[in-house]
């Protein structure tokens, strides 16, 4: 192609048609910059097919990290009611102490020294910050969401507060306040607990305690509302894997 553009232009100077060669040579230099043109944009269109492409597959790995999140969010949601419910039903016992054996309600009171966590997963979501690939999300409304989600820890604070609460609290006041009775069946040592002379309290020294009374009661405060914020992220990751299939459609 290059030697027949080469020989028409020679053609055109030896029959002296300057005119011609020289809008010939325009056109020429028209006909490159068009296909200068041509190839920046089809590398330009390749390159964003990539970019789409591993944005892509990053979502998807994304959707994956929030199932997970779901996965463990339905886990904690599950092991707080069961403290909550235990708790409850401690409180209940201890409004009738007489009415139950004292076994049974440290079956239920046992969940005191109890505490859940959620750990979310955020290894997508960080490397496509990190990545700068968050911002090649066309729709504004998605990553708002992503944000929102993953900066939505109120359920952190509340978790905290019952960690402290039940660990500085609740555990040193009941390790004086009554003697630790262990199933024997479940430890490896020799521990003998007849052994000891030590006077176990009664159920109704339990209900007539009033810092065990409050510390039941705190507790399954500070679960209830942990309960609240654990349904409302799942909610959100819920949502949040609609819109990123949303995303990844287009």
């Amino acid at each position: 192609m290059i030697s027949l553009f080469r020989k028409i232009r020679q053609k055109l100077l030896s029959q002296n048609r300057i005119t011609q060669y020289l809008a010939y040579a325009i056109g020429e230099i028209f006909l490159v910059v068009i296909g200068i043109f041509i190839a920046i944009q089809a590398n330009n269109w390749n390159m964003a097919r990539i970019e789409q492409r591993e944005l892509t597959f990053e979502l998807k790995k994304l959707t994956e990290n929030l199932k997970q999140d779901i996965s463990g969010l339905n886990g904690v949601i599950k092991s707080n009611h069961s403290i909550t419910s235990n708790l409850d039903s401690s409180l209940i016992i201890l409004k009738r102490p007489k009415g139950y054996p004292k076994d049974y309600f440290l079956q239920k009171f046992f969940s005191i020294n109890q505490t859940v966590k959620f750990n979310p997963s955020k290894i997508s979501f960080n490397n496509l910050y990190s990545t700068g690939k968050l911002q090649a999300i066309k729709n504004q409304a998605l990553i708002d969401s992503l944000f929102q989600y993953y900066n939505f820890e109120y359920y952190m604070a509340t978790e905290e507060a019952i960690i402290n609460h039940t660990r500085d609290v609740i555990r040193p006041f009941l390790m004086e306040f009554d003697f630790l009775t262990i199933n024997q069946a479940n430890t490896q040592n020799h521990d003998d607990e007849t052994a000891y002379s030590f006077e176990l309290k009664s159920l109704e020294d339990y209900a007539g305690e009033v810092r065990i009374i409050n510390g039941i009661r705190f507790k399954i405060f500070l679960h209830s509302n942990l309960d609240d914020y654990y349904k409302s992220k799942l909610a959100y990751a819920e949502k949040l894997i609609a819109q990123i299939n949303e995303e990844i459609k287009y």
